[in-house]
């Protein structure tokens, strides 16, 4: 199993808490993390993270751009399963082998998360109480490979914060089977909101909406900057 996220920009003790946070669900599952960043990076202390740098500078940040770039370099086959993720996300061995259990090409998954405080709430039996976030769809968005190549990634025309998991959700709903699943423990750790906080992460949720519209996302050369091969 894989693992994709973007963490351009992010300080490397946000990638270390990441994967402390997540260490024995991952080990238990034999996942892989890879990482889009600013720079490239080996940790000897995570051997299963995978960290690579985006080749151009993002004046205004596009998720959707680099998490494409690393999702091309995956390396695994067309069957196994990619799960797209942010850094603010733990994950339980329940959530990991739920969606092992029921993701396949042309069936995918969005696993709705639960916000906490502080890791210690991160607990399975308090699952079922607990408010889970129904409008978002970021946490955890999961396709084969093939399903995610199929369709070219994200949208790598939307910047900034907003509307590039919609976007990806209602594309995917038109060209396979997509559920999204509260049943098994995901959960976010809160912090203090990014969006305008720096200046190449604005929040652009309205014009991002507006633009993706109008135009269907495709691209041969999704995930492939020009200079880049």
């Amino acid at each position: 199993m894989n693992i994709v996220m973007a963490a351009y920009g992010f300080p490397r003790g946000a990638l270390n808490k990441f994967m402390k946070w997540n260490e024995d669900a991952f080990s238990k599952n034999n996942v892989t993390v890879w990482v889009g960043y600013h720079e490239e990076f080996e940790d000897p202390e995570f051997p299963n993270m995978k960290v690579l740098k985006y080749p151009h500078e993002e004046p205004i940040f596009s998720i959707g751009r680099t998490v494409n770039y690393v999702m091309r370099r995956v390396d695994c086959s067309d069957n196994e399963i990619i799960i797209k993720t942010d850094p603010d996300i733990v994950f339980s061995d329940l959530v990991l082998k739920h969606i092992a259990d029921r993701v396949k090409m042309n069936k995918g998954m969005v696993c709705i998360c639960a916000n906490i405080d502080e890791m210690h709430l991160a607990t399975a039996p308090k699952w079922s109480s607990m408010t889970k976030r129904m409008t978002g769809k970021g946490a955890c968005f999961v396709m084969t490979k093939a399903d995610w190549f199929s369709m070219h990634g994200y949208d790598e025309r939307i910047e900034g914060w907003g509307g590039d998991d919609d976007e990806m959700f209602y594309r995917a709903s038109q060209r396979i089977s997509m559920s999204e699943d509260a049943s098994s423990p995901l959960f976010h750790v809160n912090h203090p909101q990014r969006k305008n906080v720096q200046a190449n992460f604005p929040r652009r949720s309205p014009i991002n909406r507006t633009m993706i519209k109008s135009n269907n996302w495709s691209s041969e050369r999704w995930g492939q900057p020009d200079d880049t091969k």
